[in-house]
């Protein structure tokens, strides 16, 4: 399955920050209800992906004790697990320590607004090689084409964007993670646009046709940065059976179906 799990990087134009020797790589990934009977993993193809990422932003985790254990036991032990502790589905912060300081871990409760709906969970930390200082948000956000869910979505964007407003607005941020953008038309990244227009952040993952959740039919698996880690951005990736050139392997995006997720991982590099 190497060749559908390996990543494609997509660079972006714009400005940069001077070329450093290090580099800060980040994923988001909704592992479907990781940890729970009937959904299996093949946990090769699962964190063989992972491996070059310095932090991963993970949901649908049933069972945070089970992924930590096999995280450690395929990518070493010096990757830490923390998650939130509810609900059933967790979102969580899997981390290589040898290169981030964890500063502070907080469960967001203020974005659980409704029925089925779960918390955000905010991670800082610093990169150990240069001292850059980082902040993750890892979301799963509603799901749902009805009204009543792009509403309890439209609430859940406002208290993301005050919990962002709060923090150190120095601090180079991402806000990662499954944000269900739908409505009864298909994707709808117009949900986004309030958030984006009241942060100034920036949706890296826009424009590139692969980084999508097939299963569902378009992109809801997105990654957005703060303005001050925008310099520092060297590109995005997919992987999984969303690869760009997945069509030639459908045997194997088949079998990442069945066996790892329906989600596909969705990467961003950083000059750090």
């Amino acid at each position: 399955m190497s060749s559908v799990l390996s990543a494609r990087f997509f660079m972006p134009e714009g400005e940069k920050v001077d070329k450093k020797t290090e580099r800060l790589t980040v994923a988001t990934l909704n592992i479907e209800w990781f940890g729970k009977a009937g959904y299996e993993k093949d946990n090769t193809a699962l964190f063989s992906q992972m491996e070059g990422c310095d932090l991963v932003g993970v949901q649908e985790i049933t069972d945070p004790s089970l992924f930590q254990k096999d995280a450690s036991d395929f990518l070493g032990k010096e990757w830490n697990f923390v998650a939130t502790d509810y609900p059933m589905q967790k979102v969580g912060l899997l981390y290589n320590s040898l290169r981030l300081k964890s500063l502070l871990f907080k469960t967001c409760d203020e974005v659980d607004v409704g029925k089925r709906v779960r918390p955000a969970l905010l991670g800082e930390f610093q990169l150990i090689e240069t001292g850059l200082l980082i902040g993750v948000l890892v979301v799963h956000l509603k799901s749902g084409k009805k009204k009543k869910d792009i509403r309890i979505r439209r609430t859940q964007w406002k208290e993301l964007t005050w919990i962002i407003k709060e923090l150190c607005a120095d601090m180079c941020m991402l806000l990662l993670g499954d944000v269900n953008c739908f409505n009864g038309r298909g994707e709808n990244l117009e949900e986004l646009k309030p958030f984006i227009k009241a942060t100034g952040f920036v949706l890296i993952t826009a424009g590139h046709e692969y980084t999508m959740t097939k299963r569902c039919g378009g992109r809801v698996d997105h990654i957005l940065i703060s303005p001050t880690l925008a310099p520092h951005l060297e590109g995005v990736s997919v992987g999984g059976a969303c690869r760009p050139d997945c069509a030639i392997h459908v045997e194997e995006s088949n079998i990442y179906w069945a066996t790892v997720s329906d989600h596909c991982m969705v990467s961003a590099a950083f000059a750090a």
